[in-house]
């Protein structure tokens, strides 16, 4: 059985939609999705909401309820190496946390993904024909919204882009002793700003309700065409890892 790990639904609605015969549960602010992946590969799909705390405890309840063979961080990230655009998707080597406010900004080491499963990964990549890189993902304290936060860190080496989760589902999943990797659909890149403040927006929840973002814009309503150009770029990378993790269960099901 295979794991998923993504913050928000909206993320992995096209994974969700392949999911046959699902039933939903409830952990604390996380949602799974259980169910089989067209029919055939059993797949948990774990709604954690955002940041690493959330992360790191769905991690450990869908580890210890669900004992996955296989563990993947998905979702979006934010582009960081100026090559990445929206929709190319990141499967780092490793990932390390960043801290946006602290004198020393990595404090902790880096984590390696699991070698074998990151070429698997690489590969149905490939074989369904979307650009991306692999390299270093930090995972963030916050969100990095500005193009000036982001030039600040491209000197990182071997930086590809940004999270908020990652860190702490490899951190999970290294001590349960969990193959893990990485799948992430850039959203914004880096040459472009985050306008919304998404952070304001959801006001510690772990989601944001319609009428969240609505009184968010009725006093932004300035940021309107950007929150639309945000919510295609998230439907985007929704169709992306659709169209990827079609292809990676299916190269599963080739080698099984």
């Amino acid at each position: 059985m295979t794991g998923l790990i993504a913050a928000f639904k909206e993320e992995v609605g096209g994974v969700l939609s392949d999911l046959r015969g699902a039933t939903i549960s409830r952990q604390g602010d996380a949602t799974f999705h259980r169910g089989l992946h067209k029919g055939k590969h059993d797949l948990v799909v774990a709604i954690s909401g955002a940041g690493m705390q959330r992360a790191m405890e769905t991690s450990e309840h869908l580890i210890r309820e669900f004992r996955p063979s296989l563990l993947l961080s998905t979702g979006t990230c934010g582009g960081i190496s100026a090559d990445l655009k929206t929709g190319n998707l990141v499967i780092p080597h490793s990932v390390q946390y960043l801290s946006m406010h602290q004198a020393d900004p990595l404090p902790f080491p880096a984590v390696a993904m699991d070698a074998e499963l990151g070429q698997r990964l690489i590969l149905a990549r490939h074989r369904c024909g979307i650009l991306g890189r692999e390299g270093l993902l930090l995972t963030t304290d916050r969100i990095v919204r500005t193009t000036a936060e982001k030039r600040a860190i491209m000197d990182i080496p071997e930086i590809t882009a940004v999270d908020m989760e990652s860190a702490a589902i490899a951190s999970a999943a290294e001590e349960q002793g969990v193959p893990f990797g990485i799948v992430r659909a850039v959203a914004d890149p880096a040459w472009e700003n985050l306008i919304v403040d998404y952070e304001l927006i959801l006001k510690g929840k772990s989601t944001a309700t319609p009428l969240d973002v609505l009184g968010y814009l009725a006093t932004h309503p300035w940021q309107l065409a950007a929150f639309v150009k945000d919510v295609k770029r998230v439907f985007h990378a929704s169709a992306v890892l659709k169209t990827y993790y079609r292809s990676f269960f299916e190269q599963q099901a080739m080698y099984a």
